[in-house]
């Protein structure tokens, strides 16, 4: 999801307003200072401008977002329809309570959206109880529908080998037990091409293949070229048959823990990902992490004295 959607996410706009914010080429930067006709025609009205720019309404954080779209599959938690527009709701009114904790959040559509802000003269159309309710039983099945995915769904759409449907839920599980926030993809055209999804700052893709070094990958121009549109070569991370050590490091001769590559756009050549402290990841030509972390930079890299526990997990 591109950064500036999700930063009006987070102020509280909804995902079809945000993609049309975008879309005409606006930052948050540049939306602060935009005309009020501008602003009309995108469809953003005082109320909405000024809740963009609440000083004292600070946005959602970015990992709560995170949390809250790869739980609910960026999907409305009373009517589960992929298709709607969505908008993040604070249970408990902000006015009231003041919490951005991700306890007192939920994704719902628009239509949903309104009729929990929608009072009857002695009822309320969403009660918070029912919407806590709804939000508990969809993330609940929405980690069944990840589990059945991974059963069953790697193997047939990609028409692949019981050994590569084994492998893609290796890696899938192994990088949820570092940490990372991954996400099964869901949509068929997606599927197609990709097999999951790692959220930070922005999206990495990942695909899986078995290989045990990226020149083995016999389909890499084709992989290059059908990315080379979308722009997704340099988001793209290509996993082979398990997590392996190289002294290929950002400084000469570092011997590194890596787990796989991704395609530096500014090289146009292929580049290792390496596994860091606290395990981030991180590459040589360009960082992984402006991507996905804040803080992170070419040192404490993992090494050979830390192989053992990271096949310990990749294991289990």
């Amino acid at each position: 999801m591109n950064r500036t959607i999700k930063s009006l996410i987070s102020r509280g706009i909804d995902s079809k307003l945000a993609k049309k914010i975008v879309d005409e080429g606006y930052t948050i930067t540049s939306l602060s200072t935009c005309s009020i006709e501008k602003r009309k025609r995108l469809g953003i009205d005082e109320n909405l401008y000024q809740q963009i720019f609440d000083s004292s309404r600070p946005p959602i954080s970015e990992e709560i977002v995170d949390n809250l779209f790869n739980k609910s599959r960026r999907t409305c938690c009373i009517c589960r329809d992929s298709t709607r527009s969505i908008i993040i709701h604070h249970i408990e009114e902000w006015s009231v309570c003041m919490s951005n904790k991700e306890s007192n959040l939920v994704v719902l559509c628009l239509q949903h959206h309104d009729e929990a802000h929608t009072k009857r003269e002695l009822s309320q159309n969403l009660t918070p109880k029912q919407i806590k309710s709804a939000k508990q039983k969809w993330e609940k099945k929405v980690r069944e529908l990840d589990k059945q995915i991974l059963n069953t769904d790697f193997k047939e759409l990609n028409v692949t080998t019981e050994k590569l449907s084994n492998l893609k839920k290796q890696w899938y599980k192994f990088l949820q037990n570092l940490g990372m926030k991954v996400e099964i993809i869901s949509d068929p055209f997606e599927k197609l091409k990709f097999d999951f999804r790692i959220f930070g700052k922005t999206n990495l893709l990942v695909k899986v293949f078995e290989i045990e070094k990226i020149d083995d990958l016999i389909n890499v121009d084709d992989l290059k070229q059908d990315l080379y549109g979308d722009h997704f070569l340099d988001s793209l991370i290509v996993l082979g048959v398990k997590p392996f050590l190289s002294n290929d490091g950002y400084y000469s001769g570092e011997q590194n823990i890596q787990i796989g590559w991704i395609y530096s756009y500014g090289e146009g050549s292929w580049d290792n990902v390496m596994l860091k402290e606290k395990n981030d990841i991180s590459n040589s030509k360009f960082y992984v992490e402006n991507l996905l972390y804040e803080n992170t930079n070419y040192k404490n890299f993992l090494t050979k004295s830390d192989y053992s526990e990271i096949m310990r997990i990749w294991n289990d």
